[in-house]
């Protein structure tokens, strides 16, 4: 049983996001596959760097759209995501401090990606759709 599952819920109709956005929870659950087969001290650092590096390019991804409709709440975003690439460059200190990636990090990643799209990726999400981005 998956750690976190894609529904059609998460969905924001643009096809490049949704992608990236099934990409994540797919990262997800590898990591705690992980975890559960090898237990959290055998999950490496880099794990949490790979998804540091994916983070920054799926933001980036999310910024040029929103900036290509003109999307009137963009700095806000911007700023959300600014928030969470700092928490997710903590996790990756706190994952080479303790030499692993940890199950306590994990259910943060998921907790915040949930509650990001369900809320402020569906703000932007409809002007996308009103200028015709899919």
């Amino acid at each position: 049983m998956p750690f976190v599952e894609w529904t059609e819920k998460y969905s924001i109709g643009i096809g490049e996001i949704d992608a990236q956005h099934q990409e994540l929870f797919a990262f997800i659950n590898e990591v705690y596959r992980l975890i559960e087969e090898k237990g959290e001290k055998n999950v490496l650092p880099k794990e949490a760097e790979k998804l540091a590096d994916f983070m920054t390019a799926h933001f980036a991804t999310e910024e040029r759209y929103m900036e290509q409709c003109g999307f009137a709440g963009f700095r806000t975003h911007q700023i959300a995501h600014e928030g969470f690439d700092k928490k997710i460059h903590r996790l990756q200190e706190k994952a080479e401090r303790q030499g692993h990636f940890d199950l306590e990090s994990l259910e943060l990643l998921k907790s915040w990606l949930q509650g990001h799209i369900l809320g402020a990726d569906r703000q932007y999400a409809a002007c996308l759709h009103e200028h015709g981005l899919k």
